[in-house]
């Protein structure tokens, strides 16, 4: 991915063929996130994943953050590939978060921010998504 481009990525949804989008604006360490219903539907709570890249050294695991319409949203990287400096800096994963709700045909936006340094706890959650044995 090219940093400063708009890309847009199909979202998988937990069970369901749900038309949603995201479009990512990529700066430094924060994106952009916006999540659209698409099949003039109301959808409740949905588990959604996002392909998420870093370069080098610019996102440590535990720096990723995610603020949605209402505040902060708890999130998770799952599938994570790190670069192989030694120092867990993702290369790649899934960003895992769930979307209250939307109503038909509208959109929310998301802002995921990542840095160098562990970030405190955005939110209190028991979300935890535990890798295959």
């Amino acid at each position: 991915m090219q940093r400063g481009g708009r890309w847009s990525y199909g979202l998988g949804i937990a069970g369901l063929a749900v038309g949603l989008a995201v479009t990512c604006t990529r700066v430094a360490a924060a994106e952009t996130l916006t999540v659209r219903e698409q099949l003039n539907q109301t959808y409740g709570r949905e588990l959604v994943s996002y392909p998420f890249t870093a370069g080098g050294d610019a996102c440590f695991a535990d720096s990723v953050r995610l603020v949605g319409p209402d505040g902060p949203v708890a999130a998770q990287l799952t599938d994570v590939e790190y670069w192989p400096d030694g120092k867990k800096h993702v290369k790649s994963a899934r960003l895992c978060f769930v979307v209250e709700g939307l109503k038909p045909l509208a959109s929310a936006q998301y802002t995921l921010t990542y840095g160098r340094k562990k970030a405190a706890p955005a939110v209190a959650t028991d979300l935890r998504i535990k890798p295959a044995r």
